[in-house]
C-alpha cells in the first residue's frame, strides 16, 4: 500500500497537533507561579490549608519512600454553594514541581461526592501518588461544575434546562 505525501504530511500535522494540545491541558513543563508552590512536609501532624475565593482544600501530605501519601478534605465556599448547593463535578489537580517550579507530573484527586446532591460540608480524599525523581515542592488546581435546585429539574443524570450551572477553576500556571 503506497501513501501519498500529502497523506503523510497531513497524518505527520496531526500527531503534532495532538501531542501539542495534550502536553498544554496537562500543564506538565509548565513552571508554576512561586505563590503557588507548596512545601512537602517531612512530619506533619497537623493538616495545611490551601484556598482560593471558590474552595479550601485541607491536606496532609507526607512523603513516604517513593511516594507521597496525601490525605484530607476539600471545603466548597458559602459564596459558591449558597447558589449552586448541587455538585455536577469536582476534580483536583496536583502537579509535582521540580526545584526550577517546572510541573513535572499530574496527579487527579476525585473528591468522594454524589453526582447532583448537595455538596458536603466536607467532602475527603486519600491518595499515594508516585514520587517524581527530582520532586521538591507541589501545587494544587481544580476543575468544578455545580448546579442550582431551584427546580430540582434533574432527569437521569443531567441537568434540566432550566437549571443553571457554575463553573469554578483554578491552575497554578
Amino acid at each position: 500500500m503506497k501513501i501519498s505525501f500529502q497523506y503523510a504530511l497531513l497524518l505527520a500535522l496531526l500527531a503534532l497537533l495532538l501531542s501539542a494540545c495534550s502536553k498544554g491541558y496537562t500543564y506538565v513543563d509548565r513552571v508554576a507561579l512561586s505563590e503557588q508552590q507548596l512545601n512537602i512536609e517531612t512530619t506533619a501532624d497537623d493538616m495545611q490549608i490551601w484556598q482560593t475565593n471558590d474552595l479550601a482544600i485541607h491536606y496532609r501530605l507526607l512523603e513516604s519512600g517513593n511516594s507521597f501519601d496525601l490525605e484530607g478534605f476539600v471545603k466548597i465556599s458559602d459564596s459558591v454553594s449558597y447558589s449552586f448547593p448541587r455538585t455536577d463535578f469536582l476534580i483536583v489537580y496536583v502537579y509535582l514541581l521540580d526545584a526550577e517550579g517546572k510541573a513535572t507530573s499530574r496527579h487527579v484527586i476525585r473528591p468522594r461526592l454524589q453526582k447532583y446532591y448537595p455538596f458536603p460540608d466536607k467532602s475527603p480524599f486519600r491518595r499515594t501518588i508516585p514520587k517524581d525523581e527530582d520532586t521538591s515542592s507541589f501545587a494544587f488546581g481544580y476543575f468544578g461544575n455545580f448546579a442550582d435546585s431551584e427546580n430540582g429539574n434533574f432527569r437521569g443524570g443531567r441537568l434540566g434546562v432550566s437549571s443553571f450551572g457554575w463553573e469554578i477553576y483554578h491552575n497554578p500556571f
